[in-house]
């Protein structure tokens, strides 16, 4: 007698998408994967459009949760908690799955029972679902802790990610404050109880449009504001997961990650006419870097402390020349 499969739950999570998700439930209930092993639980976190009418209009087949507006850490949360799969699915209500997405995810598991979370790529469109172009990164099959602590890892994001459910148990809820980049919390500490594995294809598509949180970052200074805030709380849960394993990151990454922050500070600083902090961050940022590297960096911000929006502009044509990228790091090492 074949064993039974396992039973995967799907949760999406949803505000005011209801342009969107009924792609995105489609995408889980067409799935390849046997449909009587498959849960999904769609969450609705206080949307205000049409999308309640739109996830009634699937009966029986959505496992629904209404709350109020609490942002996507308080919508994972209760999906998690509503979801009772020994698999945790999770897909973006404005992006939707390849058909076999689910088996091979479970194929991966089975094939690697130590793996805590598997994670594949997602084809970028517009919002009109029309590809955008890009190349995935090549990463190792399976890392570990101590290449997550030496930035030896890439993650993508919500809609490629999926968790035995030992292990969402063993990070904990997210931290409420998190209305975005939720994500980021699960996957970079359930690294510290498993290792992860990594499909090199893309099972999904992620749309980039306007209204996505993160869509625009360094051209909003309100985005900007509340992706620091963000930043804050996933790096104090961070340090705290940290110091109870006795660990650090190494010395690059620790500088990557404090020079993330510099540069959006100085940004920020910019757009709010404080040319002063701007500066500060700024010389605290060739500090930091050094080398030639270092000195690179410095000179292309000196575009943005004129304007943001000509640093913006000419970083946007850098990098769809691949060729001045390639020319870059041949000639300077990183």
């Amino acid at each position: 007698m074949a064993e039974e499969k396992p039973l995967v739950s799907a949760v999406i999570n949803n505000h005011n998408y209801g342009r969107f998700i009924a792609q995105a439930i489609d995408s889980v209930l067409g799935q390849t994967y046997p449909a009587d092993r498959v849960e999904l639980v769609v969450v609705d976190d206080g949307s205000t459009d049409d999308s309640r009418g739109v996830i009634e209009s699937f009966g029986g087949r959505v496992k629904r949760v209404y709350q109020d507006h609490g942002g996507q850490a308080a919508a994972l949360n209760a999906g998690i908690k509503a979801a009772t799969g020994d698999i945790v699915c999770l897909l973006d209500s404005d992006d939707w799955w390849h058909p076999g997405k689910l088996a091979r995810v479970v194929e991966w598991f089975s094939g690697n029972p130590s793996l805590g979370l598997v994670q594949h790529w997602c084809q970028e469109v517009d919002s009109n679902g029309r590809p955008l172009p890009g190349r995935p990164p090549r990463v190792t099959p399976v890392f570990r802790l101590q290449d997550f602590l030496a930035r030896r890892t890439y993650f993508t994001g919500t809609t490629g990610l999926s968790f035995r459910r030992d292990i969402l148990a063993d990070v904990g809820p997210i931290p409420l404050g998190l209305t975005f980049c939720a994500d980021e919390y699960f996957y970079t500490h359930a690294v510290f109880f498993a290792p992860v594995g990594t499909i090199q294809e893309a099972l999904a598509w992620r749309r980039v449009h306007g209204a996505n949180l993160y869509a625009g970052l360094y051209r909003s200074p309100e985005r900007l504001a509340d992706h620091l805030r963000v930043r804050a709380i996933l790096d104090e849960a961070m340090d705290k997961r940290l110091r109870g394993k006795g660990l650090s990151f190494s010395e690059g990454e620790a500088r990557r990650r404090r020079g993330e922050i510099l540069q959006e500070e100085l940004f920020l600083a910019r757009y709010r006419g404080d040319r002063g902090r701007a500066w500060e961050r700024w010389r605290e940022l060739g500090r930091l870097w050094g080398g030639a590297y270092g000195l690179f960096k410095q000179a292309a911000l000196l575009l943005a402390m004129i304007s943001p929006a000509l640093y913006l502009g000419c970083f946007g044509f850098y990098a769809r020349w691949q060729g001045l990228v390639s020319v870059r790091q041949r000639l300077i090492k990183e």
